[in-house]
């Protein structure tokens, strides 16, 4: 099979029809991107510049990553398209889907790992462990639904983990420590948000509730927008 049929198939497995709202919501997502894209390389450089902010470039490959799922998300939306509600993936739309699934855990796994290197020492690397499973899980779950029913509450607790860690930070400093602690929890939050609104199994609630489509189309996006800006701010210059 050559590239130009292989090239047709991936064009022609889906038909999607974009409106305004969906060009402004493919705005919002570009400029997401970019916005990741440098607070990624900063804090890639913040590794290189002092010896202390080693720790850093945990933080960076995390932004890299979650660069690369949103390239797979914004493909299958609205490059091939997908109906919401429909979660029997197949062909490239599977791919897309592992691979969104994949990148959005590789960049959990290395802000766990930063955290586990620097505040959660005690813990032993269980939470960076605990997103391998998750991943591992969550790629089975395409093939058997069932598998669900364990991922569920091992997935809203690696998601709620990560601001906890910062609340509790903040609980026991005061302070620009304890400041800095709530604007990345809250910064976490809304960005777990912002994916939260634009995965199919949530999607395909609002999308039947009257008014809430073009709010929420906007919302996911902007959502990650703040909420990357509020983690940049927060996060200390060195650890």
């Amino acid at each position: 099979m050559n590239i130009q049929i292989l090239f047709y198939e991936f064009i022609s497995e889906g038909t999607i029809i974009l409106d305004t709202f969906d060009y402004i919501e493919i705005v919002l997502w570009i400029i997401s991107i970019i916005i990741m894209f440098i607070i990624g390389f900063v804090f890639l450089s913040y590794s290189r510049r002092e010896p202390i902010n080693k720790n850093f470039v945990y933080i960076g490959i995390f932004f890299f990553w979650f660069i690369a799922s949103r390239i797979c998300r914004l493909i299958a939306k609205f490059v091939i398209g997908y109906e919401y509600g429909f979660f029997e993936f197949e062909g490239t739309l599977l791919m897309l889907a592992i691979g969104y699934t994949i990148t959005s855990y590789i960049g959990v796994f290395f802000i766990y790992f930063f955290l586990e290197r620097t505040i959660l020492k005690k813990t032993h690397y269980l939470f960076s462990t605990l997103v391998i499973v998750v991943t591992f899980l969550s790629i089975l779950n395409y093939a058997y639904p069932i598998i669900m029913v364990i991922l569920t509450p091992l997935y809203i607790g690696v998601l709620l983990a990560l601001p906890g860690v910062f609340l509790n930070l903040a609980r026991k400093t005061s302070g620009s420590v304890r400041k800095n602690a709530l604007i990345v929890a809250f910064g976490i939050i809304l960005f777990v948000l912002g994916v939260a609104f634009d995965i199919p199994e949530a999607a395909s609630i609002w999308m039947n509730v009257p008014g809430l489509q073009s709010i929420t189309k906007f919302a996911s996006p902007s959502l990650q927008i703040v909420g990357t800006l509020l983690m940049w701010k927060g996060f200390p210059r060195d650890v």
